[in-house]
């Protein structure tokens, strides 16, 4: 058939009028819309499977022209969209897809972990509703339908945040129409408190743990509590990773969940949380004899043998596995009935800080992409060792100043303050370093103690460091 010529518009066969498969009917984008319709292509064009259909579309294009309500075909196509898609259908896709800020595919455990947010949180109450029907108010009575200072709602509503929020910016046409004006999470969520406060485990109940645990996994109590590695971290060392002749370890993966070829859940050796967790960690002279002794009798020869191996002994012992013999041994510890692995972590940075490591150093060991993340492996800090570091600052700048208070006066109780000294407590906390201890050092010892003991602890931390060294 060949191309038919009418009044308005025209009808085509494609892709040759010798052999058509469909025919594109097309007219020209109105010139009276232009100023309200910015950057329309020439023409408006839209494809049918037979002439009849095509002269019909076009007849009714002419009826919106003519009636002075004509939009253009994208800005239907977009409103079809907002009209039409659900959450379930966007949502999984974009957990799918979705990419960092790096550009990097998203790491197969986030992904596993948002897939359980969406299908046991997100999906239930959202999966059916329209992009464009989910509204604050809407998702005030989801959150609403949680215990207060709930971790999975928590963890849910920062999911959701995202979703929608790529809903709401990223363009579906050329036009830059999107799939939602705004996004609607606006509802401020603070982090829940944890549930489990931080065991601090001595070195004496480190032992007592070593001691319990089963020979061959026991190293792994001192490599999260004495070096702070994270159980994964530990689980995923071979060989080849700890260098006994220069005193370090590489911790360069860990593992991780994973998707296998059969769509069940596999656990694999891959890459560290965060770039920066790839790192070195020096090995203490008393803890080489440990590990020389754990590698001779319970690791492969070969460079690539796991240290702690799971029945096949070939493959990486599991989290799992690990657990279940770890809380035995803690039962029979006193003091450490509720340590879990982490809290080993915990200690270990925490102990690292204690000893006057620096946060630069504390990054470092840790593994940690944000200096801000310090402060959260300091809160298992002991009160006998603040007292102690409290009473040395007393001396040590009693001295500086030429004072001579016999006794250092941050042992007692501090008297409550009053608004001035809460106020300015709050303003030191906010200065940079330099400037909050060249305040505090034109301070009397009491003085000074009382507002550096009130001071929160990431920040008291990092001045008495400051100070003291």
């Amino acid at each position: 058939m060949a191309r038919r010529r009418r009044n308005f518009g025209t009808v085509k066969p494609q892709p040759s009028k010798t052999n058509p498969k469909y025919w594109e009917a097309s007219y020209p984008t109105p010139v009276d819309y232009m100023d309200r319709y910015p950057n329309q292509p020439r023409r408006q064009c839209k494809t049918f499977h037979d002439p009849v259909q095509a002269d019909g579309w076009l007849a009714s294009e002419k009826r919106l022209i003519d009636g002075g309500v004509w939009t253009p075909l994208g800005e239907r196509r977009a409103q079809h969209r907002r009209a039409t898609v659900t959450f379930g259908e966007y949502a999984p896709d974009w957990v799918e897809n979705r990419r960092r800020a790096d550009g990097n595919e998203t790491a197969s455990g986030t992904k596993i972990k948002r897939r359980e947010l969406l299908r046991n949180h997100l999906l239930p109450t959202f999966g059916h509703m329209r992009l464009a029907d989910i509204t604050p108010a809407a998702i005030d009575k989801w959150l609403d339908g949680y215990p207060k200072d709930s971790q999975s709602a928590y963890n849910a509503y920062t999911l959701l945040k995202p979703i929608m929020q790529s809903a709401a910016t990223e363009p579906i046409d050329e036009a830059g129409h999107t799939l939602i004006e705004r996004n609607p999470c606006v509802r401020r969520m603070s982090r829940p408190l944890k549930k489990h406060k931080t065991v601090v485990a001595s070195l004496p109940q480190l032992k007592a743990l070593y001691d319990r645990m089963p020979e061959h996994i026991a190293l792994a109590v001192y490599l999260g509590g004495v070096l702070g590695l994270r159980i994964g971290e530990v689980l995923a060392l071979r060989r080849k990773d700890v260098d006994v002749s220069g005193l370090v370890i590489h911790v360069n993966a860990t593992l991780k969940p994973d998707d296998g070829p059969d769509g069940r859940q596999v656990i694999v050796r891959g890459d560290p949380k965060t770039r920066n967790s790839t790192r070195d960690i020096p090995i203490p002279d008393s803890l080489l004899p440990m590990i020389a002794e754990h590698l001779a009798k319970h690791t492969g020869k070969s460079a690539s043998a796991y240290l702690f191996t799971g029945r096949s002994n070939t493959e990486p012992m599991k989290e799992n596995t690990f657990n279940s013999y770890f809380r035995m041994a803690r039962a029979g510890v006193p003091g450490l009935e509720d340590y879990w692995t982490h809290d080993g972590r915990h200690n270990a940075l925490s102990r690292d800080a204690e000893l006057g490591a620096s946060n630069a150093l504390l990054k470092a060991l840790g593994g940690h992409s944000d200096i801000r993340t310090v402060s959260v492996y300091q809160d298992a800090t002991s009160e006998q060792h603040k007292a102690e570091v409290m009473g040395r600052l007393d001396t040590a700048l009693a001295e500086s100043l030429g004072e001579t208070d016999p006794e250092p006066s941050v042992s007692a109780t501090p008297s409550p303050a009053d608004d001035d000294t809460a106020e300015l407590v709050s303003v030191l906390a906010a200065m940079p370093l330099d400037s909050r201890l060249a305040v505090l050092r034109g301070m009397n010892v009491g003085r000074r103690s009382q507002v550096v003991a009130m001071l929160p602890q990431a920040a008291q931390i990092e001045t008495l460091t400051a100070l003291l060294s």
